[in-house]
C-alpha cells in the first residue's frame, strides 16, 4: 500500500479497496439457483446468511478504511441484479446490507462504490437511497439504458461509471467506438459526476487497437471533434 499510495498521489488518480462481497458470497456459497431457492423457500435462513456476509464485509471494509491512501471503497454486486432478484426481494434482503456499509464508509470518511450491471434503471435509484456514491457500470449495450436516461434518473445523485463496453473495443470498429463515446460524453456534457469506462474491465484479450481508438474518440469529443 505504501508503494499504491505514492504512486496514486504521483499521477492524481484515487485507491480502490474491493472489501464487500454481499450477494456475490452468497451466490458463490450456494450457487445462483440455490441462492435465490434459499431466499423464497427459507427467507430465515438467508438473512442469517446475509447477516454473516454483512459482519464479514464490515470488518473487511474498517481495516483496509484505516489505510490513508484508501480513498473509496467497493462492493461487488454482479450477482444482485435484476437477472437474479426481484425488487422486492433486493429491498428485503440487500437494502439495509448496501446501506450499513455505505454508512460506516462515509464515517471513515471514505466514498462507497456498488457494482451492479443489469437493472440500473430500477436498482439505481435504491442504490441511490442507501447510500451509494458511485455506481459501477452503466451499460448501453447490454442493460440497455440509454445515457440520457441514467443522467436524468441518476446524475444528480450519485457519480456513474461506464458509457462503454468491452465488446465494443474488440471489434476495433472505430466508428461504432466513436458513436459510444460522443452519445455518453453528450449525455453527461454538464455533469461533474460522470466517468467514461469501458465495461466490465480492460481483459487480458482486450486488443489494445480498440483502447487507443476509445482514448481518440474522448480526445476528438473533448476537443470539440
Amino acid at each position: 500500500m505504501e508503494a499504491v499510495t505514492s504512486f496514486a498521489r504521483e499521477q492524481g488518480v484515487a485507491v480502490q479497496a474491493w472489501t464487500a462481497f454481499g450477494m456475490d458470497a452468497v451466490v458463490w456459497l450456494c450457487g445462483a439457483n440455490g441462492a435465490v431457492q434459499l431466499a423464497t423457500e427459507q427467507p430465515k435462513a438467508f438473512s442469517e446468511l446475509m447477516e454473516l456476509i454483512t459482519q464479514t464485509d464490515m470488518a473487511r471494509l474498517q481495516l483496509a478504511a484505516k489505510h490513508p491512501g484508501i480513498d473509496l471503497i467497493v462492493e461487488r454486486g454482479w450477482y444482485s441484479s435484476t437477472n437474479y432478484w426481484s425488487p422486492a426481494l433486493f429491498d428485503q434482503f440487500l437494502f439495509s446490507h448496501i446501506r450499513s456499509l455505505a454508512d460506516l464508509s462515509h464515517s471513515l470518511g471514505k466514498l462507497f462504490c456498488y457494482t451492479v450491471t443489469a437493472g440500473v434503471e430500477v436498482l439505481g435509484p435504491r442504490l441511490a437511497e442507501a447510500g451509494v456514491d458511485v455506481l459501477y457500470f452503466v451499460d448501453p449495450l447490454l442493460d440497455g439504458i440509454s445515457m440520457e436516461k441514467a443522467r436524468d434518473l441518476l446524475g444528480s445523485r450519485m457519480c456513474l461509471v461506464g458509457g462503454t463496453n468491452t465488446i465494443t473495443l474488440a471489434t476495433k470498429d472505430r466508428k461504432v467506438i466513436e458513436e459510444e463515446v460522443h452519445r455518453a460524453m453528450t449525455a453527461f456534457a454538464s455533469s461533474a459526476g460522470f466517468v467514461l469506462h469501458p465495461i466490465d474491465a480492460l481483459s487480458p484479450d482486450t486488443p489494445w487497437e480498440g483502447v487507443e481508438m476509445l482514448i481518440e474518440a474522448w480526445q476528438k469529443h473533448h476537443n470539440g471533434g
